[in-house]
């Protein structure tokens, strides 16, 4: 990805398509995401597993 809007792009196609492998390749290994309701994971492996949840 070259751009910032490119991340947004793929977001958006993974999120639409419900594609929770393509929506979580997009974060780091190591990286920290929180949801809208304060939930916290803390790798790319729990954010992929947590995404039933949220896609």
């Amino acid at each position: 990805m070259k751009s910032p809007s490119d991340v947004v792009a793929a977001w958006e196609r993974a999120w639409n398509a419900g594609d929770a492998d393509a929506l979580a390749a997009l974060f780091a290994d190591d990286a920290e995401f929180v949801n809208v309701v304060g939930l916290w994971w803390h790798d790319r492996a729990s954010i992929r597993e947590a995404q039933p949840e949220f896609v």
